[in-house]
C-alpha cells in the first residue's frame, strides 16, 4: 500500500505544480487562446485529494498502524484536502 500512497502523492504534487505553471503562463499569453485553470475546480479538487490520500496514507502506514486503519487515514486525508481545495480555493479572486 505504501507504493500506492507514494505514487498518488507524486502524481498530486506534479499535477499541482503543473497547475501553478498553467496559471502563471496563462496570465502571460493571449486571453483568447489560453485556458483558465482556476475555473476548473473539479481537477483542482481531485489533485488535492490525491495529495491528501498519499500524505495521510503514508503517515499512517509509517506510524505502524494496521492496514484498515491507515486506509481510513488516507481517506480522511483525501477528504480534508478536497474540502480545503473546494471551499478555500481562490477561484473568485481577481489577479492584480
Amino acid at each position: 500500500m505504501r507504493l500506492v500512497y507514494g505514487a498518488l502523492l507524486v502524481v498530486g504534487v506534479v499535477g499541482i505544480a503543473g497547475w501553478i505553471l498553467a496559471v502563471a503562463l496563462g496570465e502571460v499569453g493571449d486571453r483568447r487562446l489560453r485556458l483558465d485553470p482556476r475555473v476548473e475546480t473539479g481537477a483542482r479538487t481531485l489533485l488535492a485529494a490525491a495529495v491528501g490520500f498519499g500524505m495521510g496514507g503514508l503517515s499512517a502506514a509509517f506510524a505502524g498502524w494496521p492496514d484498515p486503519i491507515h486506509l481510513a487515514g488516507a481517506l480522511g486525508g483525501a477528504a480534508a484536502m478536497a474540502a480545503v481545495a473546494r471551499f478555500l480555493g481562490a477561484e473568485d479572486q481577481e489577479s492584480p
